[in-house]
C-alpha cells in the first residue's frame, strides 16, 4: 500500500524516503488502478483532435503507473524488478458498463504491461470491489500463489548454494546440515 507516493517522493517529498524505505522490504507489489478516475474519463465526450476519451482514460491511468513506477525505480531499481500483481479497483462502479470492464481488461493489459518487466500473471489486470468483495478471494489466491513461488525459488536456490570452508574446500548446502549426517549416523548405528 503506497497511498503516500508521488511524484518526486524519491527526492523526499511527501512521504518520501520514509515510506520508499519501508517499501523495499515488500516481496510483491499490488497496484491498485482507481476505477472510478476511468469509468469518468472513459464515458466523457471526445477530444476536439478525435481521441477517443475511452483512449484518454486508459493513457491516464497509464500515466499515474508510469510515475508510481518511476519513482520506486528512481529511489532504487531493484524495486522495479519486484512481482507486481495490477488490480482495477471499485468494479462495483464499473458494473454500470459491463463491456467497458473487459474492454478496459484488454487495453491496460496491452498498455501497462509493456512497461513492467517480466511477464504479466494469467490473470492481469485483476478486477475487484473492495465494497462488495468480488474479485478479492481470486486476488488472495493470486498473492499466495507469488507468495509461495518466491519462497520455493528461495528454498531452491539456497540448496544449490555452496560455503567455502577456512581450508579452501568447498561444502554445499545439502551437506552443510549437521543434523542430516547425524541422522545417518545413527541410522547406520541402529543397523549395525
Amino acid at each position: 500500500d503506497i497511498p503516500g507516493l508521488i511524484e518526486g517522493a524519491h527526492r523526499g517529498l511527501g512521504l518520501g524516503h520514509k515510506f520508499l524505505t519501508h517499501i523495499e522490504r515488500t516481496e510483491v507489489f499490488i497496484h491498485l488502478l482507481d476505477g472510478t478516475k476511468v469509468l469518468e474519463e472513459a464515458t466523457s465526450a471526445d477530444d476536439e483532435d478525435g481521441k477517443s476519451s475511452f483512449d484518454r482514460a486508459i493513457e491516464g491511468v497509464v500515466e499515474r503507473y508510469i510515475i508510481i513506477r518511476r519513482e520506486l525505480g528512481l529511489f532504487d531499481s531493484s524495486l522495479l524488478n519486484k512481482r507486481e500483481i495490477l488490480v482495477l479497483n471499485k468494479l462495483d462502479v464499473l458494473q454500470s458498463d459491463p463491456g467497458l470492464i473487459d474492454k478496459i481488461r484488454v487495453a491496460l493489459r496491452s498498455r501497462i504491461l509493456q512497461e513492467r518487466s517480466g511477464a504479466p500473471l494469467d490473470e492481469e489486470p485483476l478486477v475487484l470491489s473492495a465494497v462488495t468483495g468480488a474479485g478479492v478471494d481470486q486476488l488472495v489466491r493470486v498473492v499466495h500463489r507469488e507468495l509461495s513461488s518466491l519462497q520455493n525459488s528461495r528454498i531452491a536456490l539456497a540448496a544449490r548454494a555452496q560455503v567455502l570452508l577456512p581450508d579452501g574446500t568447498t561444502l554445499s548446502s545439502a551437506t552443510a546440515d549437521p543434523s542430516a549426517d547425524q541422522g545417518k549416523s545413527q541410522d547406520e548405528g541402529e543397523h549395525t
